[in-house]
C-alpha cells in the first residue's frame, strides 16, 4: 500500500506538465472534540497529540510532491497542520490562509455528538444525511458549502496556475472539492471518507480539465 502510493506520488508529479495545477486537499489532524465523537463545526479547537503526528507525517508525505503553497482555513486545527506541512515539506512560502476553505456552519449542533442530535433533532439529522439542501438549525448545507468550496478554488486555481497548491481545510469541504473535480451531484458526498490527515489529489490542465487521481490517502499514517 505505501510503496503504491509512493509510486503515484512521484508518477504524478514527474507526470506533471508546466501548464497543469495540482492540488493536494489535506484534512486537517485529530482534535480534542473529534476525538471525544464530537461535531466540531466553526468552533477553534485543538489538535490532539495524535492529530499533530499526524500532520507531521502528512508533511513528510507531500515532500515528494515539492508543494509551491500551502493555503489554510482559518480555524487553528487547519493552521497548525498547515504549519507541519511546510516545516516537514520544505515550502517556501508561509501558510496562506482563505477564509474560503473555513468548515461548515453546525449551528445548534456544534459540540454535539451524531447519538444526541439523533434524539434531540431526529427529523431534521435524518434529512441532512441525505438531502444536500438541508442544513443544521442555523447551519449551513452541503449545496452551500458546495457553492462557497467551488468559488475558492476556481479562485486559487486561477492565481496559482502551473503550481502545486496544498489546502488544509475540513471533511465537508474536502468532500466539496472532490464533487467539483469530479463534476458529480452533491450528493454523491454522502458515499465519500474524507480521513484526518488524508490527502485527496486533483490535477486541473490549462482548459480547466480536472482529474482526480487520489480520494482519503491514509498511508503515510499507516504502521
Amino acid at each position: 500500500m505505501r510503496r503504491h502510493l509512493d509510486s503515484l506520488v512521484k508518477s504524478a508529479r514527474v507526470a506533471r506538465a508546466a501548464d497543469v495545477t495540482s492540488l493536494l486537499i489535506v484534512r486537517h489532524g485529530q482534535t480534542t472534540w473529534g476525538a471525544q465523537g464530537r461535531f466540531v463545526g466553526r468552533t477553534d479547537i485543538e489538535l490532539t497529540g495524535r492529530g499533530i503526528r499526524q500532520a507531521k507525517a502528512v508533511g513528510h508525505r507531500l515532500l515528494p510532491m515539492r508543494p509551491d503553497l500551502v493555503v489554510s482555513s482559518p480555524l487553528l486545527r487547519c493552521r497548525v497542520t498547515a504549519d507541519a506541512i511546510v516545516s516537514a515539506a520544505g515550502v517556501a512560502h508561509p501558510v496562506l490562509v482563505h477564509d474560503g476553505l473555513i468548515d461548515g456552519e453546525l449551528g445548534e449542533w456544534t459540540g454535539m455528538s451524531a447519538d444526541d442530535i439523533e434524539q434531540r433533532y431526529p427529523e431534521q439529522f435524518a434529512a441532512w444525511r441525505s438531502d444536500a439542501d438541508a442544513a443544521p438549525p442555523g447551519g449551513e448545507s452541503f449545496a452551500d458549502i458546495r457553492r462557497r468550496i467551488t468559488a475558492t478554488v476556481c479562485q486559487l486555481v486561477e492565481e496559482n496556475r502551473g503550481k502545486v497548491l496544498v489546502l488544509t481545510t475540513h471533511a465537508a469541504p474536502s468532500k466539496m472539492v472532490v464533487m467539483w473535480g469530479l463534476g458529480a451531484p452533491t450528493e454523491v458526498a454522502y458515499r465519500i471518507r474524507v480521513d484526518n490527515a488524508s490527502v485527496t489529489g486533483i490535477d486541473v490542465d490549462a482548459e480547466n480539465v480536472r482529474t482526480v487521481w487520489t480520494v482519503n490517502d491514509t498511508g503515510h499514517l499507516m504502521g
